[in-house]
């Protein structure tokens, strides 16, 4: 190669000689070639046409065993040449001896003194096309600051738009109590209601426990980033936090309880056959009940025994099950005497709906009306 022809181009800056090499640069910074003296010429160890020019990275055929570093070099050739095998890979093979003419890279090694990022440099391709996200451990968050009692930290989630139920909303709203798992939903018509809901929610637990909120975390959402709701949460004094950007797992306690209440829809849904208009009424009975009998793997009690504050002899209260019903199965629910003759029918018949939230009532869908009627009758054991 002709320094002359190279100093000549308009691309070069020129070429710099330090010692044993040589470096051949654009003008723009980048290095283009690198060559090692070798006999009294300079032998091309590389062609790096660098990602920050703008071009492709090329690795050379050509190996300088010179280098001290010469071992590394003859393993991310192989790499290239592999179309980019993972090292670990490489020193399988190498170790099984099951292909020939590996002589280059025979002392490969890869095991608890040697790992891939100690026998070579972090491959550029590799990084661009192979990267994946680390996953969040375990420990994430760490234990001093997970939520010990209710009210330290609620977490939120809204799911939809789902097609229009019977009572005309779109949209589930699900806030989730971290200490004692007690799951709170919401059901509304458009997204901008939203605000007006998790306020009516922290009223409530704040009735029953006597104490604010500590941290409010969500997605970070427009619904939950709205003036009106930011306004309210610095008002009450409580912390608002968001999860990174494209990091869903952060709010992974919504996220999981969302999709165990959307699957449990689906599935009443399609066992039962029944319209889709009653996704929102299934719900709610999903929540009743989760909260009722859902216990924990590292609890003791159940949602509603962790977030109320009753007990009997410092023991919770021990809720019953007695009046839990099939979903959507067929019921014949009676007729008040107040609302019917004496000879006329004394029952009609009726879908099971679910459960008022204080458990004192069922609740039924009125398949003989002419429009969907929700009719609320006390429980019976």
């Amino acid at each position: 190669m002709s320094v002359s022809q190279v100093c000549k181009s308009p691309m070069a800056s020129g070429i710099w000689f330090d010692g044993n090499s040589a470096e051949i640069r654009l003008k723009d910074g980048c290095i283009l070639l690198t060559a090692y003296e070798r006999g009294g010429c300079y032998i091309i160890d590389r062609c790096n046409y660098s990602q920050q020019c703008g071009r492709f990275n090329l690795a050379s055929e050509s190996v300088n065993t010179d280098r001290p570093d010469v071992a590394e070099d003859k393993i991310s050739l192989w790499h290239a040449r592999m179309n980019h095998l993972g090292v670990t890979g490489m020193a399988r093979t190498v170790r099984l001896g099951v292909v020939e003419g590996l002589d280059d890279i025979a002392g490969l090694k890869i095991d608890g003194d040697h790992t891939a990022s100690s026998v070579m440099d972090v491959c550029g391709g590799c990084a661009q096309g192979k990267i994946t996200r680390a996953p969040l451990g375990k420990d994430t968050p760490p234990d001093h600051v997970k939520a010990i009692l209710p009210m330290d930290r609620w977490h939120a989630d809204s799911f939809g738009p789902f097609p229009e139920s019977i009572a005309g909303n779109k949209y589930m709203l699900l806030i989730v109590d971290e200490a004692s798992d007690k799951t709170f939903a919401y059901f509304l018509k458009k997204k901008s209601d939203e605000a007006a809901a998790i306020q009516d929610c922290y009223r409530k637990g704040k009735v029953v426990h006597g104490r604010p909120l500590k941290e409010f975390h969500s997605d970070g959402g427009g619904e939950f980033r709205s003036t009106e709701l930011l306004k309210f949460w610095s008002e009450e004094g409580v912390r608002v936090t968001t999860t990174m950007p494209h990091t869903p797992q952060q709010n992974g306690r919504a996220e999981r309880k969302g999709r165990e209440i959307v699957e449990a829809i689906r599935t009443v849904l399609h066992h039962a056959r029944s319209p889709v208009e009653l996704w929102a009424e299934i719900a709610k009975a999903v929540v009743y009940v989760r909260n009722m009998v859902s216990v924990q793997k590292t609890a003791k009690n159940t949602a509603n025994q962790r977030w109320s504050p009753r007990s009997t002899e410092g023991k919770p209260i021990i809720e019953s099950a007695k009046h839990l019903r099939v979903l959507l199965c067929d019921a014949w629910v009676m007729i008040p005497n107040a609302d019917r003759t004496k000879l006329e029918s004394k029952a009609r018949k009726c879908i099971f709906l679910g459960y008022e939230e204080s458990g004192l009532a069922h609740r039924f869908l009125d398949i003989q009306s002419a429009a969907y009627t929700i009719i609320k009758w006390g429980c019976q054991a």
